[in-house]
């Protein structure tokens, strides 16, 4: 199935004798240059067989299909965001059937004070944060930029997937999750009325959610902000002994609905002038990260066929940095990076470097010309 000049995939022997299966093996990106072979285990990313992945390979095939599609996302749901640690356990009580609400102390035996201080119906989870009408009051209030209807829920856990993507009005000025405040305070309120007969109103309630969120918000050091590269230097910081050093920049442009991949190299000196740039396309490209390896690969052949012998080269793609150093690569880059180990070894000074996205536009404006000029002949089936 392998062509012997290339050993890239014979495509018409495979659509000649594998024609439903074209595009399953296509994608499948074999190394080129005689590389070992190896096994890999497909229940995991890395390749590598765990315990972890086993099991989650064997639920997957005896559980039914539905039943796994209709269990939550509980990390993205609870334990991701900015969102104080306290009310993330609060979240996780709600869902879990561990807050001491009347329904649940009634399933633990305590038949005594089980319903609703405010309204008389039984003390549910459901209730007391959406369809009470003092918690319909609150939701009603001025909050969020679009009208959030709480009590049209049928259960807490679509209001809580609803609150995740609900926005705060600006003048308020909390840009981190307010439902969860809210939530907290409208049961710290049901609290008070329960234990201390002390009643506060939906107003007050929303009031001590909001300078709650922030007042956390404000105390919490600016650990998400986006790291911010700093400007490119005049020249190339290179040892000054290495002066026929040539700089590769290489970049990868792909299409999801076609799996295609145009990429992008240039190659300059130590001083910035360009000796050298090339584009080209790629069909059969399966994620955007085996796109940028595909790319550096072609950059070392690229390299290799010009006669540069001491050459660095850069990419703005970490992953794939992180890709090569590591001792157990992705399975589905095992043959690439194999290839750009193999390929290393035919210069006599060699370096892979991140560099930022705008010291990089050049070959990343080669790679999307290259695709786009590719996929503008191409349907939109994908023909």
């Amino acid at each position: 199935m392998l062509t012997r000049e290339t050993k890239e995939w014979n495509i018409p022997l495979i659509e000649k004798v594998f024609p439903l299966l074209v595009d399953e093996i296509t994608v499948l990106k074999p190394g080129i240059t005689g590389g070992l072979d190896g096994y890999a285990w497909l229940g995991a990313h890395s390749g590598i067989y765990s315990t972890r992945s086993g099991y989650f390979a064997a639920v997957e095939h005896y559980q039914n299909p539905p039943t796994v599609a209709l269990v939550p996302d509980w990390k993205k749901l609870l334990w991701s965001g900015r969102v104080s640690p306290k009310l993330q356990l609060f979240l996780w009580k709600i869902t879990q059937g561990a807050l001491p609400t009347g329904a649940n102390l009634q399933q633990r035996g305590l038949l005594q004070h089980t319903n609703c201080v405010r309204c008389g119906e039984l003390e549910t989870v459901d209730h007391i944060f959406l369809h009470c009408d003092f918690a319909q009051k609150v939701w009603s209030l001025p909050l969020f930029k679009n009208r959030f209807d709480a009590g049209a829920c049928p259960a807490f856990i679509e209001a809580l997937k609803m609150g995740k993507l609900a926005t705060c009005l600006p003048p308020f000025g909390i840009t981190s999750d307010i439902f969860p405040w809210v939530c907290w305070f409208i049961w710290i309120a049901r609290n008070h009325l329960v234990f201390e007969g002390r009643v506060f109103t939906p107003e007050d309630t929303l009031t001590k959610a909001m300078r709650g969120a922030r007042e956390w918000n404000m105390a919490q050091p600016e650990t998400t902000r986006k790291h911010q590269y700093p400007p490119p230097p005049n020249g190339p910081l290179v040892n000054p002994d290495l002066d026929d050093l040539m700089l590769c920049y290489s970049d990868a442009a792909w299409r999801t609905d076609v799996n295609l991949a145009g990429f992008g190299c240039v190659f300059k000196s130590r001083s910035g002038v360009i000796d050298y740039q090339t584009s080209r396309v790629e069909r059969h490209v399966s994620s955007s990260l085996t796109a940028e390896a595909l790319a550096l690969r072609w950059a070392l052949l690229t390299a290799q066929a010009r006669g540069y012998s001491r050459i660095c080269f850069n990419t703005d793609c970490q992953s794939l940095l992180a890709a090569i150093s590591s001792k157990t690569p992705p399975a589905d880059l095992y043959g690439i990076i194999q290839d750009i180990d193999q390929l290393s070894l035919c210069f006599t000074s060699v370096s892979f470097n991140f560099v930022a996205r705008l010291s990089n536009s050049a070959a990343d404006q080669l790679a999307k010309f290259a695709l786009c000029n590719a996929t503008s002949s191409i349907s939109p089936s994908g023909a």
